[in-house]
């Protein structure tokens, strides 16, 4: 497998791009297969012009709930530096050849522990961006470390915050992202049953709250009795669904235009009417 180029390109923000997100059903635990689909997505979402490819959470394993979570665990990898695994190579790889920037979930080995991640590919840098899932759904906590920031990466494709499934579901994640100028959130998910209505919900939410795009990338199909739904979606700035999957494998797609963000926040001028000296108890213990 060859390195990606080192050579970086200079960072000219895109005033418009498109954007594809990816819906798979992955097989457990067998990420050779996954890599097989993934880059067969891939490649046709860069056929349809993207620029820029989103997948689902831990998207080379699979995501398992419950007792599966300990398995994900026990395939995790590390990401980044010298030691990165063969499957993150492989997609440094295919975004360079594609010219795509990428977005992928794994279960990240550290020194620190293993981490639920959401990558970001560079076509002439490789890996550039990692985040660390902070809300922890179920017993995830037992088995994965909590991510302790959010992080805003400049592009060419302009700013993009990652988030993951269920930081989805907490407004004061996408708020951060958004107050350090994001205007994509990437939102890599493995989101089941009977939680549709949420995700759809939240997209929109966050997307209107914030006037930002929103874009997330879900799984299908089953692990254990644990139903995935898919549902996969793209949002802009005033909560307009510009694209939006079903039950079935997709290579969704939409076109950017970041000029829509200072147009739709300033009808209602969110930032500059809140009211942080009012927000004390949200950082104080729950009830």
């Amino acid at each position: 497998m060859k390195e990606v180029a080192s050579t970086p390109e200079p960072l000219r923000v895109h005033p418009s791009y498109r954007l594809a997100v990816c819906q798979l059903e992955p097989v457990f635990r067998d990420c050779e297969a996954n890599l097989r689909k993934m880059e067969d997505q891939a490649r046709r979402a860069a056929m349809a012009g993207a620029e820029l490819v989103i997948f689902p959470e831990c998207s080379l394993t699979g995501y398992g709930p419950g007792a599966l979570v300990e398995r994900m665990v026990e395939a995790a990898e590390p990401a980044t530096g010298p030691e990165r695994a063969p499957s993150v190579r492989r997609l440094e790889a295919l975004s360079a050849e594609l010219c795509t920037w990428i977005i992928f979930g794994m279960a990240e080995k550290t020194d620190r522990g293993v981490y639920n991640s959401s990558l970001l590919v560079s076509p002439w840098q490789g890996v550039v961006g990692v985040y660390h899932k902070s809300h922890m759904w179920d017993c995830e906590g037992k088995f994965f470390e909590p991510g302790e920031a959010f992080r805003v990466y400049d592009t060419p494709l302009g700013r993009l915050g990652m988030l993951i499934c269920f930081d989805l579901e907490f407004p004061e994640a996408g708020r951060i992202l958004s107050l350090a100028g994001a205007q994509l959130l990437a939102v890599s998910t493995a989101n089941m049953r009977p939680w549709e209505e949420y995700q759809r919900v939240y997209a929109r939410a966050r997307a209107m709250e914030n006037g930002v795009f929103v874009a997330v990338a879900n799984r299908l199909g089953f692990a254990g009795e644990t139903d995935f739904f898919g549902g996969s979606i793209i949002v802009d700035p005033y909560g307009n669904v510009l694209a939006e999957a079903g039950r079935s494998e997709a290579v969704l797609t939409a076109d950017i235009d970041l000029g829509l963000i200072d147009r739709a926040m300033a009808g209602c001028n969110y930032f500059e009417k809140r009211r942080p000296d009012l927000y004390g108890p949200l950082v104080r213990s729950p009830r």
